[in-house]
């Protein structure tokens, strides 16, 4: 699951918790860990050029400053490199210790940037510390850690606040998201690994609705009342919406107590009525699990969002460690070469689309061949039910031989449509292709 963990380190407190945290992780899962640092010898660079002016007398020639520029420079390049390769050294040594695979990399530019870029280079988690060697104790999570969480969001990212391992209890929060799902897919990963148990909750607002209405109240005339009907919708709400949420946060629960059972691992599921960011963080604290588990994005999740709102809330609450699981869905080695030999074009395009759906509702992170046969299996049971109703001529036939037989049918039933729709009796190579053309621009078989 883990085969390659990004690990940023600054030598601070937070780095060495996050480092026992990665190695914790790499001895269960057999992982490569990278330590990575970012020195940003420019941004020296450029602060040394803003304070020339305040040089003593001597340094301000134009020989002089030249001068002083490239030591400064060649000091800063040299020495911060140094100082970046003997943390990773610290890494590797402990590593060794442990038995566990290690890797560095060290890049110059700013701190944050470099570790969004380097984490989108193949890493299947990132291990990082909530603070750095400017920590605030006064803040329950630093600058470069809140950047890079808000920027990667196709990477599994864990926020190590505090020393605890993930053992015991690991809870996990709920909504119905993919995100959500395959974040708790991770908590039982985790929990098989560390011989824990994972709590699931999810938790809706039942007073929203009454304070919307409340506060419409307060603004419209009693025509406009009674044109809204605001008493009734209001009874609507409480009665059907509200109770109804309850309801959906239950079939989570559900659905996470039977993902559960089937894994083997110890479960407990929970529904709380409240705001969820604030009501999660409440419980979250009674509990004291060893690791919260939350998805990058909700089920309210729009294009553009940097972090979700509840996620972003439980990253600046207090302890404990967070994981953030990703967005994205990613393909397994041999898995993708399965998908190569679907014929390049729209028929390849539009499997990978309708397996990493099917991924995404059963809250699967990586494709595998088990979960690509199985819908394979489903699709070749719906072309086999599939029969041609128009003539086809032998060119077009011969064209449908090309065609993997377990979407054949599907196929053929597609075009045979399509061909209806122009006003066509016969299916000709033409007409197929014109099909193709459609299914290209509008990105799905269907009509």
């Amino acid at each position: 699951m883990f085969q390659r963990i990004l690990l940023p380190v600054d030598n601070s407190r937070h780095s060495d918790l996050s480092l026992e945290m990665a190695l914790a992780v790499a001895e269960r899962f057999d992982s490569t860990v990278v330590g990575f640092h970012a020195y940003a010898a420019r941004l020296h660079e450029n602060r040394f050029r803003q304070l020339e002016p305040s040089l003593p007398q001597k340094y301000q020639g134009p020989a002089a400053l030249d001068k002083q520029r490239q030591v400064h420079g060649s000091l800063i390049l040299k020495g911060l490199e140094i100082i970046s390769r003997a943390y990773l050294e610290g890494c590797a040594a402990r590593c060794r210790e442990r038995g566990v695979a290690f890797q560095q990399r060290v890049a110059e530019g700013k701190n944050y940037a470099e570790i969004v870029k380097e984490a989108s280079t193949g890493y299947d988690l990132v291990v990082m510390g909530a603070k750095g060697l400017g920590e605030d104790r006064d803040q329950p999570v630093g600058s470069v850690c809140l950047r890079v969480a808000r920027r990667i969001s196709e990477v599994d990212t864990l926020i190590v606040k505090d020393g605890a391992r993930p053992e015991g209890v690991i809870m996990a929060t709920l909504d119905g998201s993919f995100c959500s799902r395959r974040g708790f897919r991770l908590a039982l990963a985790l929990a098989r690994a560390f011989d824990g148990k994972v709590e699931a909750v999810t938790a809706y607002d039942a007073e929203f609705h009454s304070r919307v209405f409340r506060n419409m109240a307060g603004v419209l005339s009693d025509e406009e009342g009674k044109l809204f009907r605001l008493q009734e919708q209001e009874s609507l709400h409480q009665e059907v919406i509200d109770k109804g949420m309850g309801s959906l946060c239950q079939e989570h629960v559900n659905w996470a107590e039977k993902m559960a059972a089937q894994e083997g691992v110890p479960f407990q599921g929970r529904v709380l009525c409240g705001k969820p960011a604030t009501v999660i963080a409440h419980y979250a604290r009674e509990r004291r699990p060893s690791l919260l588990v939350a998805g990058h994005f909700g089920s309210h999740h729009i294009d553009g969002m940097d972090l979700g709102s509840t996620v972003e809330a439980l990253l600046l609450a207090q302890p404990p460690n967070l994981l953030i699981a990703a967005d994205g869905v990613r393909w397994s080695r041999v898995a993708s070469e399965a998908l190569e030999r679907v014929p390049k074009g729209v028929a390849r395009e539009l499997t990978r689309q309708r397996v990493e759906e099917m991924a995404k509702r059963q809250g699967e992170g990586t494709v595998t061949p088990e979960l690509i046969q199985v819908k394979y299996g489903q699709w070749a049971d719906g072309s086999a039910k599939a029969q041609s109703e128009l003539s086809w001529t032998p060119e077009a036939k011969e064209r449908m031989e090309r065609v993997p037989p377990f979407i054949r049918g599907m196929v053929v039933k597609s075009i045979e449509a399509y061909a209806r729709l122009k006003g066509a009796i016969e299916v000709t190579p033409k007409l197929v292709d014109e099909a193709k053309a459609y299914w290209e621009s509008t990105g799905t078989f269907h009509l």
